[in-house]
């Protein structure tokens, strides 16, 4: 739907500021530049509103705001939709030097059309999106100009907001980042085709300009990667079938804009009467605002660095309005890849209000239901037990990130009736029993589960004891405690984490094999079952080693997102050698094989052929970034907030040196890593406001030459030690 609102100005403004919002989706011109998008997604009864300041864009005299709004009506992932209601409301309020206001608001005086330009019809993926079929043939032109015909388009059908059943919030996330990114290479890959690389995956849009006859039909094929023969792989593994048709109008220079974003690498276009250049065609890249001086890391081994830019580019591209699990496929929201990817983009760029949007996202999925939604704000309803349970653990590392105590009393409520909602499912031993109405994930995809010896399949399974999901319910209730305990609210918690670890033990530990089982009755001991008791401190103090033995012994066999906690685990347990050679190997199951794959963003699994519609950008895969920053590195919160940092070092042998440089609330901290002769050295400067907390006496680390007044702080370990003198 395409909406005008001219009006005039009796001077030139000296301020003027909008609110805008739209059911699903606008793009906002004024005078015909490009101002914004939005909103971010919500519900209808939490919907966000956007604030632009326009000042710049008006003018005395006529002037015209442009709204292009898209409603796509489908019950997915992506937006609250499928409940035939498109619209949008705006206010502007311009005042200009004479003192008056002049006030629009979404009212008769404006006027529409439904745009037939957009004809595609074939959805896309999981019903994600649509085609972006154009026929230009049927777009206005001109319509974003103040000087434009429009004494045929009608008034929209106006309702009062307060007849609506939305409540509006000012949204309290930033707007998009949105730049253009040429192709690195163009070639010819047949008659009238060129295929345009980017040179890594990028989430946005790909537009060019041409000239031909009218009617002229040309295909644009987006891909992540490409076949044999050199031709873009469409449709895409992930199962996108990103082809788009533009039909030309055969004016001069006209310009191929879909509206919708897509996940890709690679576009080729067939048909196309001039071949692309860079001036011609390019790509229009959006995520969330990266900061220039984001986190960054460089160390001896290439393949490390290699990693984290994988890692921190998948992120970046998983950051949208909201976090989405990969641009492509599902384009949802989802709490389980929430706690990894949320985890990394605080490090990465300092900027907790994402994290803090997706929080509260999933805390109002419980008026809907009360152990939360899997993927919020979607109208797709999808509950997953493990899921639901990291919540508690999210919002506590948003804490300790933020120092944000505000939000942490605002959001224990949620907590609580999270775990009041799961105490219904205990047994007698208190222990989660026939977790049915919600899918008992463990990992993904299927195959990643180490034989996970329990009924886990989505519609039928979940009758019965298991061992991961009550180790998950043992984590959400101690977070719970802490959390209460952190606002000065402390319960009966601990009495209560001792009765349900004990029983934890009693119904899962085998006694002989030193080991835990996957579930009730069953034998099998999985690295599931084992990782999770380890890394909420569950496992006996006398079987820690045993347990820690098996996992080496098992490897990585598991899914991307459980490989944080096992790597997190071996760290802890002085296996950082083994922990590294893990992340770094070249065995099929590592973040090596992602590079081996050509990916330029981390993947959704291993490698492309171990899931069947694999994502080449999906963040949950993004754990090396808070590996390497709080276990190899050892930089973990001190306190709420960064006030103070900890700092306990375990790097592994084989890395000769390493740099990082993280973005903190306070500023920016430098850390240098060298290995020379035996001797560790770990370098830190640090920025004003931080408090350093050095590694305990027992690590072998010891302090030569710190300059605190200065924030400079320097370690070494090794058997020279105590002989090498300061930085």
């Amino acid at each position: 739907m395409l909406l005008r609102r001219p009006f005039r100005l009796p001077g030139h403004p000296l301020v003027a500021n909008l609110l805008i919002t739209a059911d699903d989706y606008y793009k906002l011109y004024v005078n015909g530049r490009f101002v914004g998008q939005g909103p971010a997604p919500g519900y209808g009864f939490r919907y966000n509103v956007n604030a632009w300041d326009v000042t710049e864009f008006l003018a005395a005299g006529g002037n015209v705001l442009a709204v292009h709004v898209y409603y796509q009506g489908l019950v997915n992932r992506v937006w609250n939709s499928g409940d035939y209601r498109q619209g949008t409301a705006a206010a502007l309020a311009a005042k200009t030097a004479d003192g008056s206001v002049t006030t629009i608001v979404t009212d008769a005086a404006w006027k529409h059309r439904i745009c037939p330009a957009y004809a595609g019809e074939r959805r896309v993926a999981y019903d994600t999106q649509f085609a972006q079929d154009i026929d230009a043939r049927l777009l206005p032109e001109g319509w974003r100009q103040a000087v434009f015909d429009d004494s045929h388009w009608t008034p929209p059908a106006s309702r009062p907001l307060t007849d609506m059943d939305y409540t509006f919030v000012l949204q309290d996330t930033p707007p998009l980042e949105i730049t253009s990114v040429r192709a690195r290479s163009v070639r010819p890959t047949g008659e009238g085709c060129y295929l345009l690389d980017f040179g890594e995956e990028i989430v946005g849009r790909f537009e060019m300009r041409t000239t031909g006859p009218v009617g002229r039909s040309v295909r644009v094929r987006h891909a992540e990667e490409l076949t044999e023969d050199g031709r873009a792989l469409c449709p895409t593994r992930c199962g996108c079938d990103y082809e788009d048709r533009w039909t030309l109008s055969g004016r001069c220079d006209e310009k191929f804009e879909p509206f919708d974003y897509k996940g890709f690498r690679y576009v080729e276009v067939c048909g196309c009467p001039t071949a692309p250049d860079p001036t011609t065609a390019w790509a229009v890249r959006r995520h969330y605002p990266w900061p220039s001086d984001a986190a960054r890391l460089e160390t001896s081994d290439a393949t490390l660095n290699g990693i984290w830019r994988i890692c921190a580019h998948g992120v970046k591209l998983c950051a949208q309005e909201q976090f989405v699990d990969c641009p492509t496929r599902e384009k949802g929201q989802y709490l389980n890849d929430c706690l990894i990817t949320g985890h990394a983009h605080m490090l990465l760029t300092g900027d907790a209000r994402l994290v803090r949007k997706s929080l509260r996202d999933f805390a109002v999925s419980q008026r809907i239901r009360p152990g939360l939604l899997a993927i919020a704000p979607g109208s797709l309803m999808s509950e997953i037990a493990d899921a639901s349970l990291t919540w508690p653990l999210q919002l506590w590392e948003y804490y300790l990130h933020t120092g944000d105590r505000d939000f942490l009393a605002e959001m224990l409520p949620v907590a609580e009736r999270l775990a009041a909602h799961y105490r219904t499912y205990e047994s007698e031993r208190g222990l989660l029993v026939d977790v049915r109405d919600k899918w008992n994930l463990v990992d993904w995809p299927a195959g990643m589960r180490d034989g996970y010896d329990f009924d886990l399949d989505q519609q039928t399974g979940g009758a019965g004891c298991q061992a991961m999901l009550n180790a998950y319910y043992y984590a959400c209730l101690q977070t719970v405690g802490r959390i209460r305990e952190a606002l000065g609210k402390p319960g009966r918690v601990k009495a209560r984490l001792r009765s349900l670890r004990d029983a934890f033990r009693r119904a899962f530990f085998d006694p002989e094999r030193r080991l835990f089982v996957d579930a009730v009755g069953s034998r099998h001991s999985s690295l599931h079952a084992n990782v999770m008791p380890l890394c909420f401190g569950m496992v006996p103090e006398d079987a820690v080693g045993e347990v820690t033995a098996y996992l080496k012994r098992r490897g990585m066999a598991c899914g991307v997102s459980i490989a944080w906690h096992l790597l997190r685990v071996l760290i802890d347990a002085g296996e950082a050698d083994e922990a590294y050679r893990l992340m770094t190997a070249d065995t099929g199951r590592s973040w090596q094989t992602m590079l081996r794959n050509g990916a330029t963003a981390c993947m959704e699994a291993w490698s492309a052929d171990q899931k069947w519609n694999t994502s080449f950008c999906h963040a949950w895969a993004a754990a090396p970034v808070p590996l390497l920053v709080e276990l190899f590195f050892g930089l973990r919160h001190g306190s709420p907030g960064w006030a103070k940092v900890f700092v306990e070092p375990r790097m592994p042998e084989s890395l000769e040196w390493a740099s990082l440089e993280l973005p903190l609330p306070q500023g920016r901290l430098f850390a240098r890593y060298e290995r020379e002769g035996g001797v560790k050295t770990l370098r830190l400067r640090i920025p004003a406001g931080v408090e350093i907390t050095a590694p305990p006496a027992d690590a072998n680390w010891r302090s030569h030459s710190a300059r605190p007044g200065a924030g400079e702080y320097v370690w070494q370990h090794g058997r020279r030690a105590a002989q090498v003198s300061g930085a």
